[in-house]
This record gives structure tokens, sequence and C-alpha cells, in this order.
């Protein structure tokens, strides 16, 4: 399973379509001990599925992750609803969100990765972790289970706010490593909130992700201007 897209990454299976895995019904807990990662498509299907807004949703059940070295973002994850709890929307081994949970939970077993595959070419793929979780409640095939996650649909703009957050870590790790101090993160999380909830009802999933990598991008390449010329001696 395949798709080329028109900006500068691909999504892609990198398993064996065919294999067999142990999948998780929709309204069934995937019981990951780890946080589910979030993308611009599972915050919006999250909102209409629960009638809030999108930064509503953003504030009251995600949490960013920043790097220690640099302050850059480095994605946004499910807050923790509790201790031993991983999930805010976990009733047990039910899952209350049903088919708006996350990709990254409807997917499972199966896991992302997000790496350069050629020059300029991004990928999302899948992968099957050493010891894969074999407590899943349906037999499915790993293309099917793509498909029944809309994987193709969703991880185009996963890609897309992928690409964002390295563009920044990278373009903050240089700050940080020629002056001795990072970036203050407030602008930083500010700029994060709006790429994981702008939203134009106007625009397709795949075109609200690449404005609001664009947008995200040159936010914070303002933000940090004075410091480049300064590095520049401007």
């Amino acid at each position: 399973m395949n798709r080329e897209t028109k900006s500068n990454f691909v999504v892609t299976a990198t398993v064996d379509s065919d294999l067999i895995v142990q999948a998780f019904e929709d309204d069934r807990c995937c019981g990951c001990q780890s946080q589910a990662e979030m993308s611009l498509a599972d915050i919006h299907r999250i909102s209409v599925h629960l009638g809030i807004p999108m930064t509503a949703a953003y504030d009251k059940f995600c949490v960013p992750s920043l790097s220690n070295g640099s302050f850059a973002a480095t994605g946004v994850f499910l807050k923790s609803a509790k201790e031993h709890v991983s999930c805010p929307f976990a009733q047990g081994d039910k899952c209350t969100l049903g088919r708006a949970k996350p990709t990254s939970c409807r997917m499972r077993p199966l896991v992302r990765n997000f790496r350069k595959s050629a020059e300029r070419v991004w990928r999302v793929g899948y992968f099957l972790p050493a010891e894969p979780d074999t407590t899943g409640t349906v037999n499915c095939k790993v293309s099917d289970l793509l498909l029944k996650s809309h994987a193709i649909d969703t991880e185009v703009s996963y890609g897309q706010l992928q690409l964002g957050l390295l563009e920044v870590e990278r373009h903050y790790n240089y700050i940080a490593n020629a002056i001795g101090k990072a970036p203050q993160p407030r602008i930083t999380l500010e700029a994060l909130r709006h790429m994981y909830t702008d939203w134009e009802n106007t625009k397709t999933l795949d075109e609200n992700a690449m404005q609001n990598r664009t947008t995200y991008r040159q936010t914070l390449w303002h933000f940090t201007e004075p410091v480049l010329g300064m590095l520049n001696g401007q």
C-alpha cells in the first residue's frame, strides 16, 4: 500500500500486507501503556465526536512534548488520565471514543515511524515491534487494518505535521548550539497548538495540514529572526 503525494513524503506500509495480526475492535481499549500520539486528524475527529471545539479538545486531552536541549516541540500526545491509566477515554477495557479513537490506537499492533528514505523524501511507514502485542480481539490482515484505520487518508496529514516538527527542531538545535541557550518555549507551544487545532471547513484535511505546517514554520522562523541576525553579524 503506497501513496505518492505532491509533497516531499510518501505514506507506505512496510509490513507484509497479507500478514494476519490481532487487532482491536473500535469499542475496545488497546491497553497501550504509552501515550497515544496525536495528529490534526485525530483532534478534529475527537472534537466532532464530543461536540466541542478543537482547541477545547487539545487543551483538555492533549499534552505537548518538548526536547530537553532546544525546547523544540517533538509531538503531541494524549494526557494520562490518572496514575496507571494512560488514556482519558479508557473505561476498563472499553474505549469511549469508538471509531473516533486516534489512528495510532486504531492501527495497533502496528507502530508508525517517520524517517528519511531518500534525499528530500520522508516516509510514514508501519512496522511490527519485536514482540508484537497479541491481545487484540480480531484477526485482521495488515492491509485491511490500515484501510479500517483510514491510515492512507489521515497519515498524509500526519506526515505534514511531522515535517513541520522536524524542520523547526533542526532550526532550534542550530540556535541552541550557536548561542548556548534555547529559545523560550512559550511561543513555540502557542504555535504548536495552532498547528494541531487550526481548521477551515472549506479545506480538505491535507490542505489544512499543509497550511498549518507552513504557518507553524513561518511563525517560529519570524520569532527567531533576531537571533539569526545576531549570529550572522547583521
